[in-house]
């Protein structure tokens, strides 16, 4: 996993030449993320480019406010198997 400081993401980079942003709030810092990453990569001498950046998986956090009892939340949920 590589750290990228500005914008404050990750990238795995993979073998296959792809690489998979993490940790952006929103498409604008993905995208600087992975261009980021291409730079460094560039001034490395490893002979990358930047392609299309698709967008597959969108992940929301909520604050409820509140302590839960989790086995109680499983059990009435049904999730208990």
């Amino acid at each position: 996993m590589y750290h990228i400081d500005d914008p404050k993401t990750a990238a795995l980079i993979f073998r296959s030449g792809k690489i998979v942003c993490t940790g952006a709030k929103g498409i604008d810092e993905v995208r600087e993320g992975i261009e980021k990453a291409v730079q460094d990569l560039n001034v490395i001498g490893i002979d990358a480019s930047s392609t299309a950046i698709k967008v597959e998986n969108i992940v929301a956090s909520a604050d409820l406010h509140a302590a839960l009892n989790l086995y109680a939340i499983a059990l009435g949920l049904g999730l208990e198997r």
